[in-house]
């Protein structure tokens, strides 16, 4: 339900971190019932009876942080070795990684493909480091297609502010 609704982007001019931390709180806290019945008011009478032994959730206090309104990434050079942007935040779920962008406007999610750059880029790699070293984890996998979709997911990153170049670190 949480990967679903951080999907929709739901909160595009809100705080992107405050959004994250306050969702996964709330998640965390919170019980997930999954029902299988063959008489909804069965299963309506469970749901109510489960409910009343619940304890209260406790208060989320999670705080906004303060963001430049204007802020814009830098441009970086396409032939620099990146790392991820100390400011991007990453939480998993469920196999699933989501990201703040550089402004922490919006909670990017992250495809396969992106999310294996995206962990690759832990240490400082060019968008040919990254080609080579997808093309030797999937090589039954068209070299062209590779390379588009890296320099796709490496044109996103530098676009939304998710890294920086390493020697700017």
């Amino acid at each position: 339900m949480l990967a679903q609704l951080l999907k929709q982007n739901f909160a595009c001019n809100e705080d992107a971190s405050f959004i994250l931390t306050t969702l996964f709180e709330l998640a965390g806290s919170v019980p997930a019932f999954k029902l299988t019945y063959l008489d909804v008011g069965k299963a309506c009478n469970a749901l109510i009876d489960n409910l009343k032994n619940l304890p209260t959730p406790p208060t989320i206090k999670a705080e906004a942080t303060s963001t430049a309104a204007n802020a814009r990434p830098q441009p970086i050079n396409k032939l620099a070795a990146l790392i991820r942007s100390p400011d991007a935040e990453t939480r998993e779920l469920d196999g699933e990684l989501f990201v703040t962008n550089h402004d922490q406007t919006r909670v990017l999610h992250l495809n396969q493909g992106a999310s294996m750059i995206w962990l690759l880029l832990e240490e400082p790699a060019t968008e040919e480091d990254a080609v080579t070293i997808i093309q030797t984890v999937f090589p039954d996998t068209n070299p062209a297609e590779i390379k588009a979709d890296t320099e796709r997911v490496f044109a996103q990153f530098r676009k939304t502010g998710l890294v920086i170049a390493s020697d700017a670190i």
